[in-house]
């Protein structure tokens, strides 16, 4: 006969606690949770253990090419250095260039110019038909400081204008009679019987 009690603290302890033989009855999510753990954390290791030989294979390129940039820029450097070292011995050694002085050039002396000499011997040939000319220009030579003069007739004479001869060494001496007595024509002659032949022509203004 099925007799219904009214539920005491009795019935309420055994909804809390096990019932049967004191154990609980076993949970579904005991089977799946490793599952789960497997499936969460299979991946982060995964990829932890990835990141860890890619981050070292990285270091050690890394590495690696730093070690041949350094060996090859010391190689680059040594062969510089050999190189300059060869050019500085093919070359001779350069002598500082010597300070080249001007030359002072000397100022030409100036050779004192010839004077006249009014004792030399002049003759004064007249060479017209005109009477008493070559006495005239004797009287202009003497007024010049000329004092060694002879007037006397042109013979032999080839020549058309006024002209004063000088043998050689008297040619200031021939010039300064020329201006005295305004004939332009001054020639050197080894025919002059004196120091200065004057041989006056037509053109000759008294």
């Amino acid at each position: 006969m099925n007799t219904q009690y009214p539920e005491d603290e009795f019935d309420e302890a055994g909804k809390l606690y096990p019932v049967g033989a004191y154990r609980q009855a076993p949970s579904k999510w005991k089977a799946v949770v490793p599952f789960l753990l497997v499936l969460v954390f299979a991946p982060i290791l995964a990829w932890a253990t990835v990141s860890l030989l890619t981050a070292g294979t990285t270091t050690e390129q890394a590495a690696q090419q730093s070690t041949q940039a350094t060996q090859a820029k010391q190689q680059e450097t040594a062969e510089k250095e050999a190189t300059q070292k060869v050019e500085e011995t093919a070359k001779p050694e350069e002598k500082p260039a010597e300070e080249t002085k001007p030359v002072e050039k000397k100022p030409a002396e100036e050779k004192p110019a010839e004077q006249a000499n009014k004792a030399a011997a002049v003759q004064v040939l007249n060479g017209t038909g005109v009477n008493g000319l070559a006495g005239g220009a004797v009287g202009k030579l003497q007024a010049a400081g000329f004092s060694n003069l002879a007037p006397d007739n042109a013979v032999g004479w080839q020549t058309e204008v006024s002209t004063v001869y000088f043998k050689p060494g008297n040619e200031a001496t021939a010039k300064e009679v020329a201006t005295t007595l305004g004939i332009g024509n001054v020639l050197e002659s080894d025919q002059s019987t004196g120091d200065v032949t004057v041989i006056l022509k037509g053109d000759y203004q008294p």
